[in-house]
């Protein structure tokens, strides 16, 4: 009977150098084979995930209450560029009016140009003319009327500056539109949030969308609506009812300069117990034409009364 000799303890087995030699070789491929097979993956996988956009890139790094704070900023310290002369929409209940609208160093000045599709009558055409030029003869109405839009723009940029704190939002989709990528997010209160006055109050009723327009960082559009009634001073200053809505839109008119050019506002309600609340209008702006910066008041009122000259005569 053969037998297999028994490993002493402590005893090394000899091994053959040829065969370790082999195996030393082998090993050497099968890891420059593993190497070239872990690079061939990683190259069709970047292949196959083609690098983010501007608009996905937010999307994965940002949180979206972060998103909004970084708009408001934006909107809220815009150095929005130039001044312009631009045609203004409105409807109303009391119909429809179109004004030319110049933005002077002095301010807006506007001229009704035509109601309800017609072009003015000649008592309406008289009436434009006296009221600009009362605008130079007496500069008190100029300087109350801007005072009116500046008191305007900080109610909106007051009730702008609330919506990072006053709502919960969440990211959508990102979306083609007008003038590159856009990023939608909804919006819905938030519980925590306690308004800063009286007309923030409304936001613990409203929920909506917004969309940002990047890389710049502005407002394309926002829409909302009360899904419950807004009630001021426990009713008694007034309330808001249920299912009003708006929605308002943003363009970039030239570069470095953004403007709304569209708005629905659709709100019922009662103010002050007798006072009913009916506000229902949409209003366009377009035409976007270039004037000088320094255009003062006088130039500005020339020059809309000139256009209107013009539009006369073309008419005719």
């Amino acid at each position: 009977m053969v037998t297999t000799p028994s490993r002493i303890p402590g005893q090394q087995l000899r091994r053959d150098p040829g065969s370790l030699a082999k195996k030393d070789h082998m090993i050497r491929r099968l890891s420059t084979l593993i190497a070239t097979l872990t690079f061939c993956l990683a190259t069709a996988a970047t292949a196959q995930s083609p690098s983010l956009s501007s608009a996905q890139a937010i999307r994965q790094s940002t949180q979206p209450a972060e998103l909004v704070g970084r708009v408001v900023d934006k909107e809220l310290n815009a150095k929005d560029e130039g001044h312009f002369i631009y045609r203004h929409w409105r409807q109303t209940a009391d119909g429809i009016k179109v004004k030319e609208v110049v933005e002077t160093a002095a301010g807006m000045v506007d001229r009704l140009i035509e109601v309800d599709g017609l072009p003015l009558t000649a008592k309406q055409q008289a009436k434009e003319d006296t009221r600009l030029q009362n605008l130079l003869v007496y500069p008190e109405l100029q300087q109350q009327q801007k005072k009116e839009q500046r008191q305007d723009n900080e109610r909106v940029r007051i009730m702008f500056r609330e919506l990072p704190l006053a709502f919960l939002y969440e990211y959508v989709a990102v979306e083609r539109g007008r003038w590159g990528e856009i990023i939608c997010l909804t919006f819905v209160p938030n519980p925590n949030y306690q308004p800063s006055s009286r007309e923030a109050s409304v936001y613990r009723a409203m929920s909506g969308k917004l969309w940002v327009a990047v890389p710049e960082y502005r407002l394309a559009g926002i829409e909302a609506s009360l899904f419950k009634e807004v009630r001021f001073g426990w009713g008694i200053l007034g309330h808001l009812e249920k299912g009003g809505h708006f929605y308002v839109e943003q363009s970039t008119i030239a570069p470095h300069r953004w403007d709304v050019t569209y708005q629905n506002i659709q709100f019922d309600g009662r103010a002050l117990l007798f006072k009913t609340i009916f506000l229902h209008e949409i209003e366009r702006t377009s035409d976007f034409r270039r004037v000088p910066d320094n255009l003062s008041l006088a130039e500005g009122i020339e020059m809309l009364k000139e256009n209107n000259r013009q539009m006369a005569a073309n008419s005719n």
